[in-house]
């Protein structure tokens, strides 16, 4: 048999109930000429059983039982892919679901690529809403340049021989860097690599939840409500509609990708006067209207759609500082900490910034220089603000007096930002506290880091 794709699923533990309730859906794929690799990572004899049950009952599966490995086996994987036969690349994650289309949608964007996603979605848990995760437009080598890639491992795939072009392939990554953006960083590192978005849901992503995640009893109650929901005749394709018709009211994050393409034609077309003028005066008035034209055949939300998507091409695209040392860590769903040193007109310096849902919740700044200054910047709180920025600005400081201060603002303070927020969806949010201090604590490493790296001093005073 021909192999058109190779489906990997990492494991580990006592997670057989899961891979009972996940392994069928790709198993049930429209393209069947297809081989899954189960990458074992410390499976427990519940488990091995389990799995050895597939194997036995379907050809296509095999198991590679590997003794429990550093941080997630990742090299394991890297391993067991040069065993791999399928043109193509896919992953699930054992805790989530594949929709039967899934392999054939990234097949047919693999044809012309290297590197591809459908549309991120989340589903909180026991819960029948869904969330949209910010989504970049990785297909352009100078935006991906800047960004992070926080895609989780279900949504991606990529072909196998673009992966064994790669400098090192499957690896561990380093401490507070996500194991699946640590390996996506490889292949947008290298302008020559094709990517594109497929904006179709595919994948029910279920997120882990604070480590370590949900017992797995408790996990799997959750995975069979919706794999019977799967199995009933239609119920699929009234989902990917249900998820479209959500995915265009939010933003239209479907006409995203293309927009932004556009936005970028429309500014690179202007006259260098203009686009000058366009950063001394941050106008979105002009690039408003445009947009609103753009967006209005997708959803009767495009006016605002518009705006906020023409405030984040204009941020992007045209107001952008200088960034270097880009890192981001994903808080819980739909929340992200954003660290990275910045070289703004008031002097370079290191910046964190907290995103919900792709807007700005709470930032931090300390820069050098003649225009030097550190403050707690947060956008939204209450409708005081009328959307502007509410700046705290801190005491003068050394360095790592103000940036202890911001990570104690960060540990303590985000709950309020998010708690008094105008979207309904941030206000809805929670973040667990324990998280929140491991983030803090990240967060003062990096920039404590940052700025030793460059030969400063973290005694040094950031206001004259």
């Amino acid at each position: 048999m021909s192999v058109r794709a190779t489906v990997v699923i990492p494991t580990t533990g006592e997670r057989g109930p899961l891979l009972e309730l996940s392994l069928p859906t790709v198993l049930a794929q429209s393209v069947a000429e297809l081989e899954v690799f189960i990458v074992g990572d410390g499976v427990g004899p519940g488990a091995r059983d389990t799995i050895q049950r597939f194997v036995r009952e379907d050809s296509r599966v095999r198991f590679f039982d590997f003794e429990k490995g550093r941080r997630r086996g990742e090299r394991r994987r890297h391993h067991v892919l040069a065993e791999a036969r399928g043109e193509i690349v896919c992953y699930l994650c054992d805790r989530d679901l594949m929709l039967a289309d899934h392999v054939a949608v990234l097949e047919r964007a693999l044809a012309d690529a290297d590197f591809a996603y459908t549309l991120p979605i989340f589903i909180p848990h026991m819960s029948d809403e869904l969330v949209f995760q910010h989504t970049d437009d990785y297909s352009d080598p100078a935006d991906r340049a800047t960004r992070s890639c926080s895609l989780p491992l279900s949504f991606v795939g990529h072909t196998l021989a673009r992966y064994r072009r790669l400098p090192h392939g499957w690896r561990a990554a380093p401490p507070g860097v996500a194991t699946d953006a640590h390996m996506w960083r490889q292949f947008l590192a290298e302008p020559s690599c094709r990517v594109a978005f497929c904006p179709r849901p595919t994948i029910l992503y279920f997120h882990r939840d604070p480590h370590p995640g949900l017992p797995v009893p408790e996990r799997a109650q959750e995975l069979t409500i919706w794999a019977e929901r799967m199995r009933a005749p239609g119920w699929q394709a009234a989902f990917v509609e249900r998820a479209r018709d959500l995915a265009i009211a939010d933003r239209a994050r479907l006409a995203r990708s293309p927009l932004r393409a556009a936005l970028k034609r429309w500014i690179g077309a202007r006259s260098p006067g203009t686009l000058s003028w366009l950063r001394e005066h941050r106008s979105l008035s002009a690039l408003g209207t445009w947009a609103r034209g753009q967006l209005a055949p997708y959803s009767p939300r495009g006016a605002l759609a518009a705006a906020r998507l023409a405030r984040t091409t204009m941020e992007s695209h045209v107001l952008r500082p200088h960034v270097e040392d880009f890192e981001s860590a994903e808080l819980v769903p739909g929340v992200r900490l954003e660290v990275c040193w910045v070289g703004e007109r008031v002097g370079p310096g290191p910046r964190c910034a907290v995103f919900a849902f792709g807007d700005e919740l709470m930032r931090l700044d300390c820069f050098e220089g003649e225009g030097a200054h550190m403050h707690l910047a947060m956008q939204q709180t209450n409708a005081a603000t009328r959307g502007d920025i509410a700046r705290l600005w801190f005491p003068p400081g050394s360095v790592a007096d103000n940036i202890a201060r911001g990570a104690f603002e960060l540990e303590h303070n985000l709950a309020y930002a998010i708690a008094v927020n105008k979207d309904p969806r941030v206000r809805a949010l929670r973040v667990p506290a324990e998280r929140l201090a491991h983030a803090a604590a990240w967060m003062r490493e990096r920039m404590e880091q940052m700025v030793a790296a460059r030969g400063l001093s973290v005694s040094t005073r950031p206001r004259p």
